[in-house]
């Protein structure tokens, strides 16, 4: 059996209770925080041609002979897209603390600290919730964390003991 260490909500349900009662949550869609610390990154959004899956080249090549086009176009074979991706990811020191739960503990009986995690892995940002962790000792978790701006950590350290109350079961 998996051991537990979940939130009694959903993500949504843990993050209102936690912005409404402790502090904001990390929103930001270019923080991603990792067991090496953050790393914030640029938004880059590039536009991507994809062959269109209902046009072979004959086939739009037909299609624009029987309108009497002459030639195949970049609208018969392919749509356009955009995509938006983070770029540039760059570590940010401001983001120097991770409080890890007195209630995650290894198979050794000793409480689980962040050098414990698998290497390179990543938090992320916001509020997760029942997700699946193998620590170093080969032991699988259930887990649930969220990521604060690091101008909320005092107050977040001040009120662990209610974000432990909110976050676990």
């Amino acid at each position: 059996m998996v051991p537990k260490v979940k939130a009694k909500r959903d993500a949504g349900e843990c993050q209102r209770a936690i912005e409404a009662t402790l502090a904001p949550c990390e929103h930001g869609p270019t923080v991603r925080h990792t067991q090496q610390g953050a790393r914030v990154g640029t938004l880059q959004q590039k536009m991507v041609l994809r062959r269109r899956a209902d046009r072979s080249p004959v086939a739009a090549a037909d299609e624009i002979g029987a309108r009497g086009l002459g030639r195949p176009t970049f609208d018969a074979l392919y749509i356009e897209e955009t995509e938006t991706q983070v770029v540039n990811e760059l570590p940010d020191p401001t983001y120097d603390e991770v409080l890890v739960s007195p209630s995650l503990v290894k198979k050794d009986g000793t409480q689980a600290t962040l050098a414990d995690f698998p290497d390179g892995f990543s938090f992320g940002n916001g509020v997760t919730t029942g997700s699946t962790v193998r620590l170093k000792d080969g032991t699988e978790y259930i887990l649930s964390w969220v990521v604060i701006p690091p101008a909320q950590g005092p107050a977040v350290r001040a009120r662990f003991a209610d974000l432990r109350a909110m976050m676990e079961t």
